[in-house]
């Protein structure tokens, strides 16, 4: 009997998660399922990690669903099992991976990267857009309107707003924000990394130079037409590891967990991952409720 167990964060998406699991469970009841449905909830940091490991470890066959945000999604790949299937359900407040993963095909197996022994699936970034995630986190901890806490966070960390100083392989610079990119979206659905390839082996990393605050809304707005990338200020490219070092403790967010430290490096996995959107009918059907 295949085994279909579902990693929920019920805080997620301001209840789209658990209201996500409700239809789940009447559409899997009408469609008299020949499945076992496994349901765990999430109850704090690591926990989706601990819950993707068991249970990938036991049952290889299954497939392990990510039912939350990018950070629940974060959790789970650091937990589930490289030989086990990732299923991914869209019940966050930002869901960037998830506008690629739904286009991907039946099943495809693609490369991770990887952060001081942290993997992330779509991007980890230093610099303004780290602060204006950690920024976004925080409003939308204690707001009523979450679907505000992103432009918030901009305007915010924008008046705020200073250079990051680091050195990249040795090599220092003032960046106004450096980002290693598997993915393409990130910050709500900015696209960072228009040219992305979940299975070059590679990672695209994309900086831009100290730039001032007109500069930087300029910039934005390039980026928001995926344009950003011929501004004279803005850097790309190609490698399978890098060092960024500096002398002050900087945040970095790894698909939307927030960490911090002196020293990042930052690596790849190739094929380090499986992902499948070839679910049940009545998972798709419980997806389609999800607004």
């Amino acid at each position: 009997m295949n085994k279909h167990i579902f990693i929920v964060n019920p805080v997620s998406g301001n209840g789209k998660a658990t209201e996500f699991i409700y239809n789940l469970e009447m559409y899997a009841k009408e469609d008299n399922l020949e499945h076992e449905i496994i349901i765990e909830e999430t109850e704090g940091k690591g926990c989706a990690s601990s819950i993707a490991y068991a249970y990938s470890e036991v049952f290889e066959d299954s497939i392990i669903y990510s039912v939350g945000g990018d950070g629940t999604l974060n959790e789970v790949i650091n937990g589930i099992n490289p030989n086990a299937k990732l299923a991914i359900i869209p019940a966050g407040s930002g869901n960037d991976f998830y506008r690629i993963y739904k286009n991907i095909g039946e099943t495809k197996t693609i490369d991770l990267g990887v952060v001081n022994g942290r993997k992330f699936i779509n991007i980890a970034s230093l610099g303004l857009d780290a602060k204006m995630a950690n920024r976004a986190n925080q409003i939308k901890n204690n707001s009523i309107l979450p679907m505000l806490c992103y432009p918030r966070a901009i305007l915010r960390e924008l008046i705020n707003y200073k250079p990051i100083e680091i050195s990249i392989n040795g090599e220092y610079k003032k960046c106004t924000l450096f980002a290693v990119c598997n993915g393409k979206y990130y910050g709500n659905g900015f696209p960072i990394n228009p040219n992305y390839d979940l299975n070059n082996g590679i990672l695209n990393m994309i900086s831009a130079d100290k730039l001032s605050r007109r500069e930087i809304i300029i910039m934005l707005l390039k980026l928001m037409k995926e344009e950003h990338l011929n501004f004279s200020k803005v850097n790309c490219m190609f490698k399978d590891n890098v060092v960024l070092e500096s002398n002050q403790e900087i945040l970095c967010n790894v698909d939307g967990e927030i960490i911090s430290g002196k020293k990042f490096e930052f690596g790849t996995i190739k094929e380090g991952l499986t992902l499948t959107t070839n679910v049940p009918r009545y998972v798709k059907r419980a997806i389609k409720t999800i607004k």
